[in-house]
């Protein structure tokens, strides 16, 4: 039977089946209904997804384990939040970042996952602050493809703002980032995001010439170019 089955709900069976094992302890049951919680997430059961990662997460925090606890809690942060679920998202990512920072494992792309919160919930100044803080924690860490994803989204919010000159210089610097890395799908979703805003400020030609270069992009690699 299982043979028949597709890699994620193979995934999900054998990993909720391991929550039935009492013997296995509950740490490695969190780490493996986590697992379980991502795979549900890549299939689209999001609802799915929250349930088994909440399982997880109490299991951690059963365990003491801080580690896991904190990947749980990032996880259901950002599942909640794809789920409209946007106070619980905070709370949950709020928390996540709290036990890392004891950790000591800073990681921009949850602190930017609870920016993403901020900004769905018009908390625009907050969102600014906490897209400041992730990208410099990217830079520290050296990784240049949060850091470009999350200057796009700090630009955004700037152009939401009416702060276009700004929105514009960041929409910028993250297409240089994107190239840099060789970033395909992301140089498309800037070019996008950059040429729809010169086309709102009448800078026509150009916002057509980024448009069209993001479209090509779309063609050649078959990735969505929105933000």
């Amino acid at each position: 039977a299982l043979m028949t089955q597709g890699p994620f709900d193979l995934v999900i069976g054998l990993g909720t089946a391991v929550d039935t094992v009492q013997e296995i302890e509950p740490s490695l049951r969190a780490a493996a209904l986590t697992v379980v919680g991502r795979a549900a997430h890549a299939a689209g059961r999001l609802e799915h997804a929250s349930a088994v990662i909440a399982r997880a997460l109490e299991l951690a925090r059963a365990a003491q384990d801080p580690a896991r606890e904190a990947e749980a809690l990032t996880r259901l942060g950002t599942t909640e939040r794809q789920q409209g679920r946007m106070e619980e998202a905070r709370h949950h990512l709020e928390q996540a970042l709290a036990l890392r920072e004891v950790l000591g494992e800073a990681d921009g792309v949850v602190v930017a996952e609870l920016g993403i919160v901020q900004r769905q919930t018009g908390a625009m100044q907050e969102a600014l602050a906490t897209y400041e803080r992730a990208i410099a924690i990217d830079r520290a860490l050296g990784n240049g493809d949060a850091e470009a994803k999350t200057v796009n989204s700090l630009a955004i919010v700037h152009a939401e703002q009416g702060r276009f000159d700004e929105a514009r210089r960041h929409f910028e610097v993250a297409l240089a980032l994107s190239r840099e890395l060789g970033d395909r799908r992301q140089e498309g979703v800037v070019l996008i995001n950059l040429g729809s805003l010169n086309i709102e400020q009448a800078r026509f030609a150009i916002g057509r010439e980024q448009c069209e270069a993001a479209l090509a992009i779309h063609r050649d690699t078959g990735e969505r170019v929105e933000e």
